[in-house]
């Protein structure tokens, strides 16, 4: 082989080992190259959805935070029937019932008149969050006086 190559003209050795060289440029890239940037582009592909997963997952443990405190202040309601938690967080935020109504163990009717509506919000927060009391059908309508309103809603429970 060597002897061939020799008997070539230099042009052509030289057109020869030029063919040669890119031949095995273009297989060290195909071969080796391009794998390797392709490994590393999943493997940063990779890394970036292992953070954004971290990222989510410390977000989740803020809502689990609260569902483990909410789930300990819902042992405050434990005991209690609907009525009562409903009678006595309202006293709490001095919101006014104006008629009642149980429909069995684990649901109320309730209407409210004339009810402050940023106070109604916080409250019927804080009966789901203390008490595990929360709104199933709401009906709400704009009162006379400015920020308050008529309500009439469904109250439930699970325990």
């Amino acid at each position: 082989m060597k002897q061939s190559f020799l008997l070539l003209s230099a042009a052509k050795q030289i057109m020869l080992i030029i063919v040669v060289v890119v031949i095995l440029s273009l297989l060290l890239y195909g071969l080796a190259w391009s794998p390797l940037q392709r490994g590393m582009n999943n493997a940063e592909n990779a890394a970036q959805k292992q953070f954004e997963l971290l990222q989510w997952m410390q977000t989740q443990k803020n809502v689990v935070d609260s569902l483990k405190a909410s789930s300990t202040a819902l042992q405050q309601g434990e005991g209690q029937s609907i009525s009562a938690r409903i009678n006595e967080s309202a006293l709490q935020y001095g919101i006014d019932i104006n008629r009642f109504q149980s429909l069995d163990q684990k649901q109320v009717q309730v209407w409210l008149e004339k009810s402050d509506f940023s106070k109604l919000l916080t409250w019927l927060q804080e009966l789901h969050l203390s008490y595990g009391v929360f709104v199933e059908n709401i009906t709400i309508n704009e009162a006379a006086d400015s920020g308050h309103v008529s309500v009439s809603m469904t109250l439930s429970t699970l325990i």
